[in-house]
């Protein structure tokens, strides 16, 4: 019984071993301030997918637990910047905590397309004292 605890404590530490946290801050390139609500995604390098993310809190701050050992991409991005990209991080066993630091992000502008409003009056229009028949809609008057 004994034993199988001891095998049991063995695997559950080498599980916990082989994973990281990466950690930093994402700031405004132009103002130094600390953005939040930063999308942060963790990618395979060798296929693209994704492995695990997080967003930046208040402070700009970000942290992702349990990232397995590999060689990632890390994304950052959030609409009214430009995307940024650490094309090469590798975790490994003997590093627990990686910190990439402060992460600048440039301020850019979103250019929409055009947009139409259009609007329609109702057939009947019900008011607290009366009601209201739009004959300019009705199809049989035309």
């Amino acid at each position: 019984m004994v034993g199988l605890v001891l095998v049991y404590s063995a695997i559950d530490f080498a599980q916990i071993s082989s994973q990281a946290t990466i950690i930093g801050i994402v700031v405004d390139a132009s103002n130094h301030r600390p953005i939040e609500f930063v999308n942060v995604l963790v990618q395979s390098k060798s296929d693209s997918t994704l492995v695990t993310g997080s967003t930046t809190g208040k402070k700009g701050a970000f942290e992702i637990k349990n990232v397995p050992v590999g060689d990632y991409v890390i994304r950052f991005g959030l609409i009214g910047f430009k995307e940024k990209t650490i094309s090469s991080l590798r975790i490994t066993d003997q590093h627990k905590t990686i910190d990439l630091g402060t992460i600048s992000l440039i301020e850019t502008t979103v250019n929409l397309g055009e947009v139409l409003v259009t609007s329609q009056k109702e057939l009947i229009n019900n008011s607290i004292d009366r009601k209201v028949y739009n004959v300019d809609h009705d199809i049989m008057s035309k």
